[in-house]
């Protein structure tokens, strides 16, 4: 395994009931879930639709991609991009921005899996609390195949980190 000496800024949420940290700079927003639609889709783990500003943003539940309990409805809904697609993430909790402390990235053996195609993309632990934090990978979560992302719909609100 390898460290990596800038462990980052991360946003902490709980996902099918896993506590995760993403990339500060692939988080949107978090709103709340309210009454999402139908959404015609193949994939298992899409729940629906959130209307969103003239949006209709899908909404994925982890859990049920995962193999785990499926939860039809979302307290929260978390929404990320990649390049210049969104997607909404069903979420129970959200644990605020943090930083990571100074060399505390590890990342998943190499030859493990190719790392567009592992969800588990290592770990940190949070510089507040100590606390070792699971990552979730965004560009393997872009990578799987069936999931509807949309075209970013308002691509000015994209972060700039750097």
């Amino acid at each position: 395994m390898s460290a990596v000496a800038d462990a980052g800024t991360w946003g902490g949420v709980c996902i099918a009931g896993i506590d995760l940290a993403l990339p500060l700079s692939v988080l949107r927003e978090v709103v709340p879930g309210g009454e999402l639609t139908a959404l015609p889709s193949g994939q298992p783990g899409v729940i629906g639709a959130l209307a969103l500003r003239g949006a209709s943003v899908p909404v994925v539940d982890l859990g049920a991609l995962l193999g785990r309990m499926a939860d039809t409805t979302a307290a929260l809904v978390l929404l990320v991009v990649h390049g210049e697609r969104l997607l909404g993430l069903a979420c129970q909790a959200v644990h605020g921005v943090f930083a990571a402390e100074a060399g505390s990235r590890v990342t998943p053996a190499d030859g493990a899996e190719a790392p567009a195609g592992r969800l588990f993309d290592g770990s940190v632990r949070r510089a507040d609390n100590g606390a070792l934090v699971n990552l979730l990978s965004v560009d393997a979560l872009a990578a799987l195949p069936g999931l509807p992302w949309i075209a970013d719909p308002e691509p000015r609100r994209r972060h700039e980190i750097g």
